[in-house]
């Protein structure tokens, strides 16, 4: 029936020169067709404000609330919301049709003849109700398809010339008599089916893009992920946090005093600088110090729950030092030692009043330079795992598990002149020491968000092996003023205990570190932290000077060394502590 129909309409339409637009069987026609009675009042014409200007009138259509008007000025506009579609062309005046049968429920229409401008105007709505249309010769002013809804103009012509070459199966299509034009100077158009025009569809929404929740700030870090910047800048900065992080940050700590022997004192001059009247003026506590440093911390997430990472970060050389030239009429200065052979406090004279170099002598005065100086530095490089054991959207709670190696070095070096007329002396004392940790790590990490801020805090505990080594060396002079100087084996300091010493011991090393986190973009953070360490059994250099001294062997080139100085492993403490400043990377 609705084939025959089609059929029929067409050839109504090819004789009579007359457009019409009709519908699905049960639902609301216009035109002169077959089980209709026209009982319409027809409104005279209008005057045409140009040619082929149509007006249409009122049309009550069953199912519509009221009547619907279809205006139409020189473009064959069509107006209706709901399942009717009106299609006028030519000067037709279109008056009130009431069918003579009641239509089933379901409405569906059918539009034959609308010229792409129209289709682009119909909503889905309306569209969705559309059978397949047929190809149809009309009449319609030039007019140029310009419509949002387009998905891709070129390949929708290229899908409607590929219908018009090879329609589908079962499906007739007429073809009109080829004309160019009308009397009336309008353009013969022939019109492809509505679905070569590729609507996009009003109901599916273009699907976002997923963003991860590594950003920490929720919706209200915006920026981000916006695809608009094309610049390599702008999408470094303004990407979508993914699966890796990259962490950098400026160190400032400041690691703990080191204890050690007094080894420079100073007293009034005239007096000798022994202890414990003398004053300390380097060792007995060697000075900890702000030092800068680096951090780096990477990694990627290999599941959901599961990622890898690295870090690395190194300290400066924490200094302290000290230097004089005094002079004897000014002040006393010397290096302070127990004398195991006269069983005293003792000190190697570097200015004062006396004529040697050790014991308080009276002569004609004597003088001298010093220099001394303590370093430490330190390093460290991690590779961990992260297993995330609480996830939502304000709280992260991660498992951290991995390898871990510190190293830390200290250094202690002390050298003096003294100038004894007609004597020289000259003593270099150098303690190296060497930590190094191998072992693994345990902890937990936890991250609190609101808005733009996240708390993180990490603590945990490296637990292994701690190689500890000794290096001393030493080195004297003793010579006339203007001789050529020659060294001779052992210091002040380091005589007979000169060497290299190694021993392991298990350790332990505790970290904490707290950050602020501020986010300005989706995937970058400034922060700020602090963090603290502590190293357990290590060997620290001013710790392994043993200020038991027989002099006599370095005052006399070439004696054989006593048992004072002697050697003995001493473990120590040292901690580390400061603030953090970076940046936080998530891609």
């Amino acid at each position: 029936m609705k084939s025959k129909l089609r059929r029929l309409t067409l050839a109504a339409l090819l004789i009579s020169n007359t457009s019409m637009t009709f519908a699905e069987d049960g639902a609301t026609t216009v035109g002169d067709l077959p089980e209709y009675e026209v009982n319409s009042k027809v409104i005279p014409a209008f005057p045409a404000a140009g040619p082929s200007t149509n007006h249409v009138g009122d049309l009550n259509f069953i199912g519509a609330d009221g009547p619907n008007t279809v205006s139409d000025l020189g473009s064959n506009y069509v107006t209706d919301d709901g399942s009717n579609v009106v299609s006028d062309l030519g000067t037709n005046v279109v008056g009130d049709v009431v069918p003579s049968f009641t239509p089933a429920g379901e409405r569906g229409t059918v539009v034959i003849g609308l010229a792409p401008s129209m289709l682009t105007d119909v909503p889905e709505s309306a569209r969705s109700n559309f059978v397949e249309a047929v190809p149809l010769p009309i009449i319609t002013p030039r007019t140029t398809v310009v419509s949002d809804a387009l998905i891709d103009p070129s390949e929708v012509a290229a899908a409607a010339d590929s219908a018009s070459d090879s329609p589908k199966a079962g499906t007739k299509t007429s073809k009109a008599e080829e004309k160019t034009s009308t009397p009336d100077d309008m353009e013969i158009v022939t019109v492809q089916p509505f679905q070569a025009i590729g609507f996009k569809s009003e109901s599916t929404p273009e699907p976002e893009s997923k963003i991860t929740t590594n950003c920490d700030c929720g919706d209200s870090c915006d920026g981000g992920c916006d695809s608009s910047h094309h610049s390599r800048l702008g999408r470094l900065f303004d990407g979508c946090p993914d699966d890796s992080w990259l962490s950098t940050e400026f160190l400032l700590w400041h690691t703990q005093d080191r204890d050690s022997p007094a080894l420079i004192a100073t007293s009034p001059a005239g007096t000798f600088p022994v202890l414990p009247d003398a004053q300390v003026v380097f060792g007995d506590k060697l000075e900890g110090e702000f030092s800068g440093g680096f951090r780096l911390d990477t990694g990627k997430y290999l599941t959901d729950n599961f990622a890898v990472g690295a870090r690395f970060w190194i300290l400066a050389n924490n200094n302290d030092s000290f230097y004089a030239d005094p002079r004897p009429d000014q002040i006393s200065m010397g290096r302070p030692f127990f004398n195991t052979v006269f069983g005293i406090e003792d000190s190697l004279a570097i200015s004062g009043p006396g004529s040697s170099i050790i014991g308080n002598a009276v002569g004609t005065g004597i003088e001298g330079t010093i220099w001394a100086e303590s370093a430490v530095n330190m390093w460290a490089a991690e590779a961990y795992t992260r297993l995330r054991l609480n996830c939502n959207k304000n709280c992260k709670v991660d498992f951290l598990s991995g390898y871990s190696h510190l190293n830390l070095e200290d250094v202690l070096r002390i050298s003096s002149r003294t100038i004894a007329n007609p004597s020289d002396y000259r003593f270099h004392d150098t303690f190296e020491t060497r930590n190094q940790f191998n072992g693994g790590q345990l902890g937990f990490e936890l991250a609190l968000t609101e808005g733009r801020l996240t708390f993180r805090s990490m603590t945990k505990v490296h637990l292994g092996n701690m190689n500890q080594r000794v290096f001393i060396d030493g080195s004297h002079s003793v010579t006339f003023l203007g001789d050529p100087v020659d060294y001779y084996d052992g210091g002040l300091l380091a005589q007979g205990n000169q060497g290299t010493y190694e021993r392991n011991k298990f350790a332990f090393i505790p970290e904490v570190n707290f950050k602020l986190e501020y986010c300005t973009r989706k995937n970058v953070k400034l922060t700020l932290g602090y963090s603290f360490l502590y190293f357990d059994n290590v060997a620290l250099a001013g710790s392994q000077v043993d200020r038991n001294i027989d002099p006599f062997p370095v005052l006399v080139p070439g004696s054989a060394f006593s048992d004072n100085p002697s050697f003995t492993f001493n473990d120590s403490g040292m901690w580390v502590q400061g603030l953090d400043f970076g940046v936080r990377w998530d891609f």
